[in-house]
């Protein structure tokens, strides 16, 4: 996870950089859609000044991701990170919305539409995969496969199995290579340290985790539910030990 801060790091340089050369250095035409727009309204835009407002606004907001990075550099890594992308994004697009009402250009309605458009569509999306990821994936073991079934679910058959275990602490990961990570949850394809690419679903902070290895694959996964966890585990077991 320390790769996030480096990543938000960078993020943060990026957007106080071009937030600096629009504002410091009159580079308007870093501006979405400013340089798409007439002369006429590119005047007015810089009389009223709109664009200087938004250089400072990108330099001020992206300090909230610089704030993250440095609180996750103490240890609450995936909970700074989460939370100063969640505070700089309804920031970022309350200010943009309120900044909207020095664009006198002609396109300032649609301009304050597309702000609007684009926020639903980030938080909404944000809030589907939030759910997604929240909901536990289940597990069915019948006509010899095991099913996990939900996002990411897959199926193995139970004379491939070579190994079932419980354990108490997660495992240690490299990279999600395909799937779902925030907080103490990972759902999807994971590169596993001394294991390789497998596959959890995982709420690391609710032990213990049922780990699953067959032939050529694996799978770790567990419940919010200790006793949910324990009872895949007997069922599992009992059905690889006929």
């Amino acid at each position: 996870m320390i790769a996030a801060v480096y990543i938000q790091l960078f993020v943060f340089l990026m957007i106080w950089g071009g937030g600096y050369l629009i504002y410091k250095k009159r580079m308007y035409g870093l501006l979405s859609g400013f340089n798409t727009k007439s002369e006429e309204d590119q005047e007015r835009l810089i009389e009223a000044g709109f664009p200087q407002a938004s250089g400072r606004m990108l330099m001020n907001t992206s300090y909230i991701l610089l704030a993250g990075a440095v609180i996750a550099l103490f240890g609450w890594v995936e909970e700074a990170v989460l939370l100063s992308w969640g505070v700089w994004l309804a920031v970022l697009f309350g200010r943009a919305l309120f900044l909207n009402r020095m664009n006198k250009s002609h396109t300032q309605k649609l301009d304050g539409f597309i702000i609007i458009f684009s926020a639903i569509f980030v938080f909404g999306g944000t809030t589907a995969l939030f759910i997604a990821g929240e909901a536990e994936n289940d597990i069915a073991v019948t006509d010899g496969q095991i099913e996990v079934t939900g996002w990411y679910g897959s199926k193995w058959t139970v004379e491939d199995v070579t190994s079932v275990s419980l354990i108490e602490t997660p495992p240690d990961t490299r990279m999600r290579t395909n799937g779902i990570a925030y907080g103490h949850r990972q759902k999807g394809l994971f590169r596993v340290d001394e294991l390789g690419n497998g596959r959890l679903y995982l709420f690391r902070n609710h032990p213990p985790f049922l780990f699953v290895q067959t032939e050529d694959d694996f799978f770790f996964i567990n419940s919010r539910d200790e006793e949910r966890t324990q009872a895949w585990y007997e069922e599992i077991r009992s059905m690889t030990e006929k």
